[in-house]
């Protein structure tokens, strides 16, 4: 019977060792305070900061991070209810991690946040409601990865 012992340790301790890997070892967890969407063979996460601006971080299907220069192109707005819209001016930050823009604080849940980007010369459009920018803007980021190295917040 002591033999099976370290056989239930391992599988007591493996779901407690990698909570973000969920799909077949996929990361598609944020780790940078913003909401994940997938796009293709891409996942972006963006971030809409409380005190105003805007982050965007690309990664590959597997959750891996990739630098920002890995798309092209990228616009940003906010559409207000009413029909207001401001547009995010978008650049790479000094790091090359990844996209950020100055902007308001985004505060009306029935905010989006659209996303437009150039991947592989072909063109890419994402909406995140922001009610769940809101959201995770008040959540602690999970622990995340920068241009393939892991980091903590």
């Amino acid at each position: 019977m002591n033999r099976y012992i370290p056989i239930l340790l391992v599988l007591l301790t493996a779901p407690a060792l990698t909570p973000a890997l969920a799909h077949n070892g996929v990361d598609d967890e944020p780790h940078h305070g913003g909401v994940v969407k997938p796009f293709k063979t891409l996942h972006l996460e963006t971030a809409a900061l409380p005190a105003g601006g805007v982050q965007i971080y690309f990664s590959d299907a597997m959750g891996e991070p990739l630098p920002a220069s890995a798309v092209s192109q990228v616009a940003a707005e906010i559409e207000h209810p009413g029909g207001k819209t401001d547009s995010v001016d978008m650049g790479i930050d000094p790091t090359g991690v990844f996209w950020t823009g100055k902007s308001i604080p985004l505060s009306d849940a029935k905010a989006v946040l659209r996303v437009g980007f150039s991947f592989h010369g072909a063109p890419a459009m994402v909406e995140v409601p922001g009610v769940a920018l809101i959201a995770a803007a008040k959540k602690k980021p999970l622990p995340g990865k920068i241009a393939g190295k892991h980091h903590e917040h």
